[in-house]
């Protein structure tokens, strides 16, 4: 009778020929994240944490920083109105948010928030 585990067997040798043999975990986790863009957590607090100053109370009544990656920061807004008004502020925003927290961010994307 014909068995499969012969076939996998088989794969396996050509596998171990090729293989360099067991490598780090950690190599294989920056091998594979490597391309990752990671969300920047602590500045997003930072931002957050001076967001009413920067901007304004009645504008972050509607706006809230989202996420931060790289120099990019992700702004949710509740209607688009308030996403054009971000817009129109951008550098304004950028530049208050470096001088209050020390963030440095150089973009604002912003989202309507659907919810």
């Amino acid at each position: 009778m014909w068995s499969t585990s012969g076939i996998w067997l088989a794969s396996m040798a050509r596998w171990r020929r090729h293989s360099e043999g067991p490598q780090p975990l950690a190599d294989s986790l920056a091998a594979v994240s490597g391309g990752i863009r990671r969300v920047d957590l602590l500045g997003v607090g930072a931002v957050s944490s001076v967001w009413e100053e920067v901007i304004g109370q009645p504008l972050a009544s509607h706006a809230t920083p989202a996420k931060l990656v790289g120099e990019t920061l992700t702004v949710l807004v509740d209607r688009p109105v308030w996403g054009s008004q971000i817009t129109l502020l951008a550098d304004e925003i950028c530049s208050r948010i470096s001088n209050a927290c020390g963030v440095s961010i150089t973009t604002l994307e912003v989202s309507v928030s659907r919810g």
